[in-house]
């Protein structure tokens, strides 16, 4: 057997060269998305039918204490899809709203539609710091199925002058997924970014925010954040940090106040204040504040 047989030549080295660089590649990727499950993932929600729900901006009467500033900047945005009809799964979901007032106090309310029927009421106080506000909502709500409902964020700006408020109104739906959606998320185990993409696909918007929003800490969940306020018309609002301020107690609905004993105190909402917060006042305080 001849030696010559096994001699490299220039094209062969090159061939050899161009394979083994393919090789790499090829295991570079794999390994990138065995470490981040959701490697690559785009996440968009889809263009949603208008159904008639309010804008997303806030609305106002008069010009008033919350004004300060630029006259024509956004004070209040629902971080909602463009019909701002917030979709869910889950009886008690989470409301994200965008707030550059601070320290203000809050009335948080939900509604049944036609007649409009108050079902929740809260009240809490704005953080010292713009941002998205995380409001979540009781467990003891239980929003029924495929019943859309009305939920409105009012902001006191003047503590005389009750039209000067602002407020951003919106509505929410609990959907019910199927059989083979529910497998389809089930299958995917832990890969959150993936689970994220498949709740936008299926038009569930508020599952879809939960996981994104609550992951910014790392750079993949971030940049699906930012595409997924994109694909909505709200990229700007993206780079404000999710403001835990304002955890609901479960036992504030209307219907536990209807049936709590007349001597019992008002149940106080837990209000989870960031460190070096300014002291908030009491409930009673802000109960007054919208009497």
């Amino acid at each position: 057997m001849s030696i010559q047989n096994y001699a490299f030549t220039p094209k062969k080295i090159a061939v050899n060269l161009l394979t083994a660089t393919l090789m790499i590649l090829s295991v570079s990727t794999h390994s990138q998305a065995q470490l981040n499950p959701g490697f690559q993932v785009s996440v968009r929600f889809p263009k949603v039918a208008d159904r008639g729900a309010p804008k997303r901006t806030e609305g106002s009467g008069v010009r008033g204490g919350c004004d300060a500033g630029d006259k024509d900047s956004v004070k209040l945005m629902a971080i909602a899809p463009d019909n701002n009809v917030i979709t869910s799964v889950n009886p008690d979901p989470t409301i994200y709203v965008y707030s550059s007032i601070v320290n203000k106090q809050v009335e948080f309310q939900v509604f049944e539609l036609n007649p409009e029927k108050d079902i929740d009421t809260q009240k809490f106080s704005l953080p010292n710091s713009p941002g998205i506000v995380k409001v979540k909502l009781p467990k003891t709500l239980q929003l029924a199925e495929n019943k859309i409902y009305g939920w409105r964020f009012t902001v006191k700006c003047e503590s005389t002058q009750r039209d000067a408020d602002k407020f951003v109104v919106g509505r929410l739906e609990k959907k019910t997924l199927t059989q083979q959606q529910l497998t389809n998320l089930h299958n995917l185990q832990d890969d959150l970014l993936s689970k994220a993409k498949l709740y936008a696909k299926y038009g569930i918007w508020h599952e879809t925010v939960e996981i994104l929003a609550n992951s910014q800490g790392n750079h993949l969940f971030k940049s699906a954040w930012e595409e997924l306020l994109e694909s909505v018309g709200i990229k700007e609002f993206a780079q404000y940090s999710v403001n835990y301020c304002c955890q609901v107690a479960d036992s504030s609905t209307i219907q536990n106040r209807r049936n709590r004993k007349p001597d019992s105190p008002q149940q106080k909402i837990t209000i989870e204040q960031p460190k070096k917060q300014q002291e908030q006042p009491n409930q009673q305080e802000i109960d007054s504040e919208f009497e």
